[in-house]
């Protein structure tokens, strides 16, 4: 998931100084080769590996399959009409990770998929051949667990989708609030 964040800095870089694209493209394109190395069959991201490149024990983290969707959403929304190369590229990582968001439960990784999956929709990536919405469906049922989170921990004293504050709060809100403007 830190190749998916770097991803994403170099996609925004991008857009904010597109006379760099020499020097981010170049990053661009390394950080998908990861993620494509990192991908699974199953199209879930392996995140953890040691110094020799060897895959560590772990079990998947909905937090890492959310960031690398974002990072695939972000590749593919910027090259859609500038660089077939990059966006196929993008949906080869995207398709495969959609399978996966059923699974999801934590409620970081759901943000991750639900701001991607809005950022898709927004940018007009049909998932099925017949432009029938399997986005809009996932992005519904990962709405739904945040949701289900709130109404399970929230009380008047206590406004949250969990029992404590842990880490990377910010991006539950962010997720639903960025989703909510394409949903």
């Amino acid at each position: 998931d830190d190749q998916a964040r770097a991803l994403w800095a170099c996609v925004w870089w991008l857009e904010e100084l597109p006379d760099k694209s020499g020097e981010l493209e170049p990053l661009i394109d390394t950080y998908l080769s990861f993620l494509f190395w990192a991908q699974t069959d199953s199209g879930h991201f392996h995140n953890n590996f040691a110094y020799d490149r060897s895959r560590e024990a772990e079990n998947p983290s909905d937090d890492c399959l959310g960031r690398c969707l974002w990072a695939a959403s972000l590749v593919w929304s910027h090259y859609r009409e500038k660089d077939e190369h990059r966006r196929i590229a993008a949906e080869r990582l995207i398709r495969p990770a959609l399978g996966r968001l059923v699974e999801v439960r934590s409620p970081r990784g759901a943000s991750y998929a639900l701001a991607a999956l809005a950022h898709l929709i927004r940018s007009g990536f049909k998932d099925q051949a017949d432009g029938s919405g399997r986005t809009a469906d996932l992005a519904a049922r990962l709405g739904g667990l945040l949701l289900r989170c709130y109404r399970e921990h929230a009380s008047p004293e206590w406004r949250w989708f969990e029992p404590l504050l842990s880490y990377s709060n910010g991006v539950i809100p962010w997720g639903i609030l960025y989703a909510r403007h394409a949903l």
